[in-house]
């Protein structure tokens, strides 16, 4: 609930000897490992995206979403720095960094929600006005504010810890009050998400099948040449790709952000058996995956486009330059007509320890391309 899991206190016990263990350096790697591609891949996205001329709303959400990735990231270090030397937490540390991480989980959640629907907004209404850049703006800071008011509750009942111990407390007027936080976060940041995300995911796919047996259906004759048949091939090829994106992004999503869910439900609401089940199982690696999860957030949401890919490969090799030598062929950062859609037109027209983290046109065409 804290930026503190249950089990500081023993944890803390242990610091002096959790280097010595192959289980705590091996902790240790994949912490540093998380931290440094995490960081080096949301930055690269940043820097993509900024190197553009023509900055697409797509973009707008992922650039969020990279800043709510990286500052997830940042959490990191506290956690691994927590591990391994003692100190005891002040009021003022638990109650700003532990509701910071929460928010910007919050914000990660709510962007790629966001996404999902304005996604299968514009592929399923192709012909309706695209929406004003300053109302995605207004969309955006509304996420921040959501997520502020999210974590509002946190604020007020975070407490430092006993002293001697590592960690933060929440001080809550009850029991009840505290599990229907602990459900209300499971649904906000988890259940209802996903639920959404997964809908419009299938309302998308449903969509792309339909349109390609309308362009290709079965009654309808293709001449037997080279140009029809390369047309079909590229159109199955194109809904097959947005398939594997469509089900990776769930997956992702459900596999990374459930542990630390299930962490905290099975605390609040489970027997003896299911808290030592969390304690002792769930809480040593679901902060790590959901903080695994921002890592990967810039390969789901990035790679999949053409753009995003020579723009990383550009960077890569500017930062890098022995990689040129594996990459001879260094593609150039420009965007193709299947990389674009919705165009942002000036005149509108167009952790650490526990945390509560747990806590028909072308443009229709070209957007699907990026789901």
């Amino acid at each position: 609930m804290s930026l503190s899991s249950p089990n500081d206190t023993a944890m803390a016990n242990e610091q002096q000897s959790i280097l010595d263990t192959p289980e705590g350096k091996a902790q240790l790697c994949v912490y540093v490992l998380t931290f440094l591609l995490g960081s080096v891949g949301n930055v690269l996205v940043l820097l993509v995206v900024r190197s553009k001329k023509n900055r697409t709303f797509n973009d707008l959400f992922i650039v969020n979403l990279a800043i709510s990735d990286l500052l997830m990231i940042g959490f990191l270090p506290v956690y691994t720095v927590k591990i391994l030397v003692k100190f005891h937490h002040t009021t003022a540390f638990c109650k700003i960094i532990s509701p910071l991480a929460t928010m910007t989980y919050f914000v990660s959640v709510f962007t790629l929600t966001s996404m999902a629907i304005h996604r299968c907004y514009v592929i399923t209404n192709p012909f309706k006005p695209e929406m004003r850049k300053w109302k995605i703006n207004v969309w955006l800071v509304g996420l921040w504010v959501a997520s502020f008011l999210a974590v509002l509750p946190l604020v007020l009942v975070a407490q430092e810890g006993l002293p001697g111990t590592n960690n933060c407390t929440e001080d809550w007027p009850s029991l009840n009050a505290r599990k229907a936080y602990t459900a209300c976060l499971f649904v906000l940041q988890y259940s209802l998400p996903l639920a959404i995300i997964t809908a419009a995911y299938i309302r998308i796919t449903v969509d792309l099948l339909k349109s390609s047996t309308e362009r290709f259906g079965p009654g309808e004759s293709l001449n037997n040449n080279r140009r029809d048949r390369k047309i079909l091939s590229h159109a199955r090829k194109d809904d097959i790709q947005v398939l594997k994106t469509v089900a990776v992004i769930v997956l992702v999503f459900a596999i990374c952000l459930l542990p630390i869910q299930l962490s905290w439900m099975m605390l609040d609401f489970g027997g003896e058996t299911e808290k030592r089940i969390a304690l002792e199982v769930f809480f040593k690696f679901d902060v790590l995956l959901s903080i695994l999860h921002s890592c990967l957030n810039p390969l789901v949401y990035g790679t999949v486009t053409r753009r995003y890919r020579n723009g990383y490969i550009k960077y890569l090799v500017y930062m890098c330059p022995c990689l040129k030598k594996r990459i001879p062929n260094v593609p150039p950062s420009t965007t193709s007509h299947h990389d674009n859609y919705e165009p942002c037109k000036q005149n509108g027209s167009a952790p650490h320890e526990k945390t509560r983290l747990g806590r028909g046109t072308s443009e229709r065409d070209t957007m699907s391309t990026e789901v």
